[in-house]
Formats: C-alpha cells, sequence, structure tokens
C-alpha cells in the first residue's frame, strides 16, 4: 500500500513538473518575443535620433550660412548709406556754397503813374515802384530783365477806362505767353489780374503789352510784379522760351 502511494506521489510531481516546464518555456518565449520587438523599436528610436541629428546639423549649418549673408548685407548696407551720407553732405555744402556766393534776391512790385494812352504793340510802362530788389526792371522800357537762370513768377492787374475793350498779353522776349482780354464796353471799368510762372535764362526779357487799338489804362490799378522763385544751380531741368 505504501508502495503505490509513493508511486501514485511520484507521477503526480514529475506531472506538475512537466506542466510547470510547459508554463515556464512559454513565458521564456513571450518575454524573448517582447525583448525582440523592444530591441527592434531601440533601433528604430536610434535611426530617428541619427536623422533628427543630421536634420538639426543641416539645419544648423544653414542657418549659420544665413547669419554670416545678413551680416555681410548688414555690413555693405552701413557702408552704402555712409557714402550716401558723404555725397549729400558734400552735394548739400556745395550747393549751399554755389547759391551763398551766387544767389540773387529779385523781386519787383510797381504801378502805372497816370492815365496811359497805349497804342497796338506798345510795352506798359509801371513807373511807380513800390519794390525794386535786384534792379531787373527798367521803367524807361518797361522791360525786366532776367539778371540770372532760374523760375521766376509774374503777376499783373490791369483796369481798362471806361467803355472800353482791349487786348494784351504777358511777352518772354517778343513771344507773347498769355492773353489778357477785358470787355469795358460791357463794364463802366473791367479789370483783370494774371499770373505765370516760367524758366528763364540770363538776360531773357519779360514785358507787358498792349495788343488791340489805341485805349488808355487806368492808374494806381493797374499793377505789374516780379520775383525769382528759384535760381538756377543745376538742379532745375527747364524747358527754354526761345528767344525771339
Amino acid at each position: 500500500m505504501k508502495v503505490v502511494t509513493v508511486l501514485l506521489t511520484f507521477v503526480a510531481f514529475a506531472k506538475c513538473n512537466q506542466d510547470f516546464e510547459k508554463v515556464e518555456n512559454k513565458e521564456v518565449g513571450d518575454i524573448k518575443k517582447a525583448l525582440l520587438s523592444l530591441t527592434d523599436e531601440v533601433k528604430q528610436l536610434r535611426n530617428r535620433e541619427k536623422y533628427q541629428n543630421g536634420r538639426v546639423s543641416e539645419l544648423e549649418s544653414r542657418l549659420n550660412e544665413e547669419r554670416a549673408a545678413r551680416s555681410n548685407l548688414e555690413d555693405q548696407v552701413q557702408q552704402m548709406e555712409k557714402r550716401l551720407e558723404t555725397c549729400v553732405k558734400y552735394s548739400d555744402t556745395s550747393l549751399a556754397k554755389r547759391a551763398l556766393e551766387n544767389e540773387y534776391t529779385v523781386a519787383f512790385y510797381g504801378k502805372i503813374n497816370d492815365l496811359a494812352q497805349v497804342q497796338q504793340g506798345d510795352i506798359l510802362q509801371f513807373n511807380n515802384v513800390i519794390t525794386d530788389i535786384g534792379h531787373a526792371y527798367d521803367t524807361s522800357t518797361g522791360l525786366f530783365t532776367a539778371p540770372t537762370a532760374g523760375l521766376y513768377v509774374f503777376g499783373t492787374t490791369i483796369m481798362i477806362e471806361q467803355h472800353l475793350d482791349t487786348h494784351l498779353g504777358i511777352y518772354v522776349n517778343n513771344q507773347k505767353m498769355t492773353n489778357i482780354k477785358m470787355f469795358g464796353t460791357e463794364h463802366m471799368y473791367d479789370t483783370m489780374t494774371q499770373m505765370a510762372v516760367y524758366y528763364l535764362r540770363r538776360g531773357d526779357r519779360v514785358s507787358i503789352r498792349h495788343d488791340e487799338g489805341n485805349k488808355t489804362i487806368h492808374p494806381d490799378y493797374s499793377t505789374f510784379t516780379a520775383f525769382l522763385l528759384n535760381q538756377e544751380f543745376g538742379q532745375i531741368k527747364p524747358n527754354p522760351i526761345t528767344v525771339g
């Protein structure tokens, strides 16, 4: 009886031992599979890290190149700004020096003194001089002569005696530049004002001329204004008026 019991116990132990080995082998296999999977993931992570490190190095290299290029451009900009500043200072200084040495101040304002009897082609003479800086206007001839090249402003107001029509104009040299037409027959008196801006060369002459018949110009209300707006020092690109 004891022998049977021992045999049964041995058989049961052997079976348990076999079952344990099976379980153990299965767990070992699972662990190995897990280890292999983790090993693959580690390899993938290492490869990805290597790739990303390469990209980082490439981006850092490009960034350094762009920084160097930007620094180079900034240096060029600074050099150009310095050169521009030097050129501007030289230009301003040269222009200012020329202006100080050669600048003209020209201004004239005058009226007709008495009733002016004018015929066709006559130049009006504004002999009641109020302002005369630069002595560009000749009261004996009625001619304004530009003492220097530049932009000039001219203005005139004319009053015609009662019940008369008339026609005048601003002339540069012998070329008529504007038309001044008044209709005194429709009013007791008629008046008109006109302004113009011209580029003149030195020696060009400007006048107010009467173009129609024998008429009477009213004094005091008839005026002529002229002044130099901007002297030419090389900065004006003129369209000169042909000398007539």
